[in-house]
């Protein structure tokens, strides 16, 4: 996917969308490779931040609720009560 939006994006350098599409691919590959390790960047990024408490992501049930439904995850039995 990723020298198919490239190829289209310079195929068309005046095409914003084009261009961007171009970079979120590149950028979502990026996240997903191994980068010498056993795990993808993105995964091993989340670990980090999880040990940092400051930096920890907290659920919310209002605004993350359709986020889970739409992937076919649970929250918790008390933030379900809250959604």
């Amino acid at each position: 996917m990723a020298p198919w939006a490239r190829g289209a994006s310079d195929a068309a350098p005046f095409d914003r969308q084009l261009r961007e599409r171009a970079l979120l691919v590149e950028a979502l590959l990026w996240h997903q490779d191994l980068a010498g390790g056993f795990m993808p960047r993105i995964v091993h990024y989340g670990l980090i931040a999880r040990r940092k408490p400051r930096q920890r992501y907290v659920i919310d049930a209002a605004e993350d609720a359709g986020i889970y439904r739409a992937l076919g995850l649970r929250l918790d039995a008390q933030e379900a009560r809250a959604a």
